[in-house]
Parts: structure tokens; sequence; C-alpha cells
């Protein structure tokens, strides 16, 4: 990174070193994680009931089922669905970081996020979960 003036430089090194000495989230107890899994989900429905955006990949609904927010998307195009599903691993790329960060704290404690895409017919499209070996935890 460059200070305000450009002049000086700022140098910034973070690896499992450094983070080594921050506290590890627990595992939590089933109960909890219940709770856990139904607060993200209804907060991922809040989020998408106040969305306005409109796109080839539709957010239809989140659940919970014990520990696991299940996430259900439709892909409104099924040549972009073609295209997801012919290279999966930028679209499980592309969320499992978004999610590893919007809830790592959750995911740390053992709550898992299933994302499923399917086409507006339901037919599957890609189908993977993010979960702690997701987010390196």
């Amino acid at each position: 990174m460059l200070a305000p003036d450009n002049r000086d430089r700022i140098e910034i090194t973070i690896d499992r070193g450094s983070c080594a000495s921050l506290p590890a989230a627990k595992p939590a107890d089933a109960e909890t994680l219940a709770r856990m899994a139904a607060a993200i989900a209804k907060r991922e429905n809040a989020e998408k009931n106040a969305s306005t955006t409109k796109g080839p990949f539709q957010f239809d609904v989140a659940s919970a089922n014990n520990n696991v927010v299940e996430l259900r998307t439709v892909v409104r195009d099924a040549s972009v669905g073609q295209n997801v599903k012919a290279k999966p691993e930028q679209m499980i790329g592309l969320l499992s970081g978004y999610f590893c960060s919007k809830y790592d704290n959750d995911i740390a404690q053992g709550v898992s996020i299933h994302e499923k895409f399917t086409l507006a017919d339901g037919s599957s499209v890609i189908d993977f979960t993010i979960d702690k070996s997701s987010c390196g935890l």
C-alpha cells in the first residue's frame, strides 16, 4: 500500500503465523448451532427481500436444518447455467470467499452453508457445501 502522499510504502504480511495467536472459535453445541443457522437463514431471506437487483441468478429461499443453512438459487438463463456447470469451481470459489468472510465465526463454530443452484425447471446446475474446511478453519 502507498501512504496518502504516494511516497511511503506500507507493507503488511498476513500469514498463518500471524493468525496463530488469535483465539480459535470453539465448536458450539447442537442447540446453539441450530439457532445460529436459523439466524443466518433469516438474515439471508431479509437481504433477498430488500434487494431489487435483477440478473441471471435469482436467490430463492434460505432455510435452516440443524446446523446447516440451505440456500437455493435459480439460474434464470439456461446458457448461464451451462457455463456455471462447465466450470463450477469459479462459482464455488466466489461464494466460498463471500460466505467465509460474511459468516466466519459461525462457520468456525460448526455451521455449514449448503448452496443449490437449479434452473427454473428445477434441474440441478451445481450443489455444494461451505464449511470449516472450505474456509481454511
